[in-house]
């Protein structure tokens, strides 16, 4: 039952929406740093960069910087607290500010056959020109199944949804967007990993057409 229920969510994301939408194909690359589970001491860190490419490449998006602790509270879940800078480029060449702060509960262990990642997260986001602290809720599900024990080789499906819990001068309350990503991943030494794969963005906007990317997705995520 849970393979199907999480299929029907892919599908589900997957589908064109019926009402006016506005395609683009894009390009984001992501690079993290992040001190592996299993030390002596609970607390960890994490570090993300990561920058998005409208229309291709040809033009810059946003930049995420993201810096964080974590505390394990057991060898499958721990707490996360951490600091987001997301400017973003309008084509408009203006620079729209945003900062945020983010809490979130994950957890990591077997199943579906696979390796199963659970993350819950509440950010509170301060968006230039809001007029107040937009609240925003996001929960993702990772599935990770191995292909081949040389190299590391394994396949990478995961859906996350995004809804906002308040309405500011930006942002709407209620369902904001959802992200399905498809792709492989392959070691790349001892403490690095690659994946890549083909994210669908779905957005729901405010105001005007909805949204939807199709975009080229590069993940280089390495431990210490």
């Amino acid at each position: 039952m849970a393979r199907l229920v999480f299929a029907a969510v892919l599908l589900w994301a997957a589908a064109p929406s019926s009402a006016q939408t506005t395609v683009d194909g894009r390009a984001w690359w992501n690079v993290t740093f992040q001190e592996q589970p299993g030390t002596e001491r609970p607390w960890r860190w994490y570090f993300e960069l990561q920058g998005r490419h409208r229309d291709g490449v040809t033009g810059f998006d946003q930049l995420l910087v993201r810096p964080a602790v974590g505390y394990d509270l057991t060898p499958r879940s721990s707490l996360w607290a951490g600091y987001g800078y997301t400017p973003g480029f309008p084509p408009t060449g203006d620079v729209l500010t945003e900062n945020r702060m983010w809490q979130q509960y994950l957890w990591a262990g077997p199943g579906l056959g696979s390796a199963l990642q659970w993350r819950s997260r509440l950010e509170q986001r301060w968006i230039e020109a809001a007029g107040s602290v937009a609240w925003r809720f996001r929960q993702f599900v990772r599935l990770t199944k191995p292909v081949s024990t040389r190299g590391g080789l394994a396949v990478v499906v995961w859906d996350e949804m995004f809804v906002h819990l308040n309405d500011t001068g930006r942002t709407a309350q209620g369902f904001d967007q959802n992200r399905v990503f498809g792709g492989i991943g392959v070691s790349a030494g001892r403490h690095a990993r690659v994946e890549v794969g083909y994210l669908n963005q779905a957005i729901h906007a405010a105001s005007g057409p909805n949204r939807r990317n199709h975009v080229l997705l590069a993940f280089v995520n390495t431990t210490y």
